[in-house]
């Protein structure tokens, strides 16, 4: 994926100062569809672990900003954000 370094190496967790805590990047260029569009992301997964089990699972396209969000709960899909719709300003504005 060309562009802005990532912040994370991909595959290889980021562990917090909380040792429950880790986020890592779990895929690139993985293809979205939202009501806004199709859109090549990263897709970044972070745990944690107490007081219990979370998953979020983001994913973030280089120059238009978060796509699509999903929180799990002991494994279980229980929110979902989607893009709807976007505009990129122009530099002037």
């Amino acid at each position: 994926m060309a562009g802005r370094p990532l912040p994370y190496s991909y595959g290889q967790p980021v562990i917090y100062p909380e040792p429950y805590t880790f986020m890592k990047v779990a895929g690139l260029d993985v293809e979205i569809k939202v009501p806004a569009g199709t859109f090549k992301c990263v897709k970044y997964e972070q745990y944690i672990k107490e007081p219990e089990t979370l998953e979020v699972v983001q994913y973030v396209c280089p120059g238009v900003g978060l796509i699509k969000s999903e929180l799990y709960q002991e494994e279980k899909l229980i929110s979902v954000s989607l893009l709807k719709k976007y505009k990129i300003a122009a530099e002037n504005e």
